[in-house]
């Protein structure tokens, strides 16, 4: 029961499959707390007690929040020369992913609204799809007709800088507007920065919470989970020298 109620501590703060916040949740973590005890399985005890507690400042402290901020970036819009889409995984089999579309969304708003000419969309991993089609397949559905350019298949936020630099050098692009959620802009900005490009950093919309001020117990867990990865990323990077000092 220890072992169980650790794993599911860890699957929800890793977002491997979402738990209710409910009573009954905390209930399985008490007693598997207690089970660990009477079986004697201190290491059991030690990590569920862990993820617990770890969860318990996730949902009900402050504390999400300001991290999330400390991860944050968000530029008035400003003229480009292009306007790049990260791609977020893209899409998830014949459908665009919850993260990626309000990205797609913003980044065609500010191409309507005349702050960049042209519109580039990163493509995800080697074995994705490109989520082109998809995209224009939605947009079409709104009467859009919106040009789009396309990366080649890109590993990680540094492939997607690499590969805007590339494109940017054929096409004498100086400046770009990068669009992502708030909590990746941070890393996205320095990165591209680091490429060599001028960058205007515009979030899109969260969908989940508030990308500022998360308040419900599983906003503020998720929250956790972005400015987590981001800080984590944000080290690497520094460390790889993909961001300046």
């Amino acid at each position: 029961m220890a072992g169980a109620a650790f794993q599911t501590a860890v699957s929800y703060l890793s977002g491997v499959y979402p738990v209710p916040l409910t009573g009954g949740y905390w209930a399985a973590l008490a007693v598997g707390f207690a089970s660990g005890l009477m079986g004697r399985r201190h290491w059991l005890v030690a990590a569920t007690g862990a993820a617990g507690l770890v969860f318990a400042v996730a949902a009900v402290t402050p504390l999400p929040a300001a991290m999330l901020r400390s991860v944050s970036r968000s530029d008035a819009p400003q003229r480009a020369d292009a306007i790049v889409v990260l791609a977020a995984g893209g899409q998830d089999k014949l459908k665009i992913t919850d993260a990626a579309l309000p990205r797609l969304l913003r980044g065609v708003e500010l191409w309507q609204a005349g702050w960049a000419p042209d519109l580039l969309i990163s493509r995800g991993r080697g074995g994705q799809d490109s989520w082109i089609p998809e995209a224009r397949q939605q947009l079409a559905a709104l009467r859009l007709d919106v040009p789009m350019l396309e990366t080649r298949s890109c590993e990680n936020t540094h492939d997607e800088a690499l590969e805007t630099a590339r494109i940017a050098r054929e096409r004498g692009w100086k400046h770009v507007i990068v669009v992502s959620q708030a909590w990746h802009l941070k890393r996205s900005g320095g990165v591209f920065e680091g490429a060599g490009l001028r960058v205007t950093c515009v979030p899109c919309r969260e969908l989940r919470y508030d990308a500022w001020a998360p308040s419900m117990p599983a906003s503020r867990v998720a929250a956790l989970r972005d400015s987590l990865h981001e800080i984590i990323g944000l080290a690497i990077y520094k460390r790889r020298g993909w961001i300046r000092p």
